[in-house]
């Protein structure tokens, strides 16, 4: 039985993917060898490049992957560039595991990942397991790191078993997918429905996990990391658009799901707030806040929508923070 299946989706990122398969070769190491014949991995390639240079890493991985006995190893490339949510959601719904752990290429698999993964799903069936909850592990982009971190064992935090899992999950970042796993049952009765899959945009991984907290079964949160997040990436877009992302992509789709009774009203208003503080920082990037930074993509109009008191709390603090910071960089030059 496939317990539990890693989807590694890739994109035009050898280098990065190499390092990611070199760190669930350690997780795998870590489990005890009876439990490797219940992981399954999965390979979404995405890749349009380094085509070469994919098939070599391929090879040499899957040949040591598999010399440790775990089920399978499938990789499956789509030839062409399908976008990244296609990509990874195509993944999810040809999952063969009753869970899925989606890992981006670009980021690692914690030394003790896979071992804290299936004891938790042994000992509790949940519908949904969240890394990070005390500590998040990041490295900066360009890091040699192999996913051994601080050396300190992962452990279960709480358990949630009842309708406060919903808010209790709407409290922090929603959108790591690197810390989510995701029951495979469930992710898959949501997608068959064309109607469901029109909620579907860039906050996607959050709304995955909603779904899964919707359903009877128990959530678990891990007190650190199951993935490590590599920060920094030079070529990423989100780092552009994470304002609209969060901000108003998020509220919208909480919107939409409040308006089909899935969020009470409550969760509604937690689930508007998640990223709410990011507003007080952007006080000092007031051609974000007043829409004037095309690569942002930001509506003022709709930052007032769901933030109303904070944004306008931002606006006024625009003199006082662009002052400080253009005095900081005087004080530099002299």
């Amino acid at each position: 039985m496939t317990m539990l299946e890693v989807l590694i989706p890739t994109y035009n990122r050898p280098v990065e993917f190499e390092k990611c398969l070199k760190s669930l070769e350690n997780a795998l190491l870590y489990l005890p060898p009876e439990h490797r014949a219940s992981i399954g991995v999965a390979i979404n390639d995405n890749s349009t490049d380094y085509l070469e240079a994919y098939e070599r890493i391929i090879d040499e991985n899957k040949a040591r992957l598999c010399g440790l006995a775990i089920l399978y190893f499938d990789y499956r490339r789509t030839g062409f560039n399908v976008g990244n949510i296609n990509n990874i959601l195509s993944g999810i719904y040809s999952a063969k595991g009753d869970y899925v752990w989606c890992l981006p290429d670009d980021d690692l698999a914690r030394f003790d990942s896979l071992s804290i993964l299936i004891s938790v799903i042994q000992s509790y069936q949940p519908s949904f397991i969240s890394g990070a909850w005390c500590n998040k592990s990041i490295i900066n982009y360009d890091s040699d790191a192999s996913g051994d971190d601080d050396g300190h064992k992962n452990k279960v935090h709480d358990v949630i078993s009842d309708r406060a899992r919903v808010s209790a999950f709407l409290t922090k970042n929603v959108v790591e997918l690197q810390e989510y796993v995701y029951r495979v049952r469930i992710v898959k009765r949501f997608l068959v429905d064309k109607e469901n899959r029109s909620l579907l945009n860039n906050m996607w991984p959050g709304l995955l996990a909603v779904v899964c907290l919707r359903e009877n079964g128990s959530f678990v949160r891990l007190e650190r990391s199951i993935g490590i997040f590599r920060d920094g990436d030079p070529k990423s877009e989100w780092r552009h658009l994470w304002t609209r992302l969060a901000l108003i992509e998020w509220p919208q789709l909480c919107e939409r799901l409040f308006d089909r009774g899935w969020f009470s009203t409550g969760e509604y208003r937690l689930s508007i707030e998640v990223f709410r503080s990011m507003l007080d920082s952007l006080s000092k990037r007031p051609d974000i806040l007043l829409g004037l930074n095309r690569r942002s993509q930001v509506n003022p109009f709709l930052l007032f929508k769901y933030h109303r008191t904070n944004f306008l709390n931002a606006l006024l603090l625009i003199p006082f923070r662009s002052s400080k910071a253009i005095f900081k960089k005087l004080k530099k030059l002299i």
